[in-house]
């Protein structure tokens, strides 16, 4: 495999990435190809944006979890509700 990091210019100008080769179309040129700064800058911001997005997850997260916990609150206290006037009525009824 071949590191971009690990060539010098020398060795990325005789590399198969700058040589030109008709059936590939274009070649680049030392001018366009890629330099361990741009490589390492290119992983920074992903690495930047990944982390973003997990913030973003664990946060989204939370806020589920949040609200799982109110429905479920609400569906109790509801179904309490319904058990108590069912019994009330039911006990009403008999007498």
């Amino acid at each position: 495999m071949l590191h971009l990091c690990c060539l010098t210019k020398t060795e990325m100008e005789t590399s198969h990435w700058t040589r030109p080769n008709k059936r590939a179309g274009p070649s680049l040129s030392h001018s366009s190809a890629p330099v361990c700064h741009d490589v390492s800058h290119v992983f920074r911001e992903f690495h930047r944006e990944q982390l973003s997005i997990e913030h973003s997850m664990r946060d989204l997260d939370s806020a589920v979890g949040r609200l799982d916990n109110l429905l479920i609150s609400v569906y109790v206290v509801v179904a309490i509700l319904i058990i108590a006037v069912t019994l009330v009525c039911t006990l009403c009824y008999v007498h």
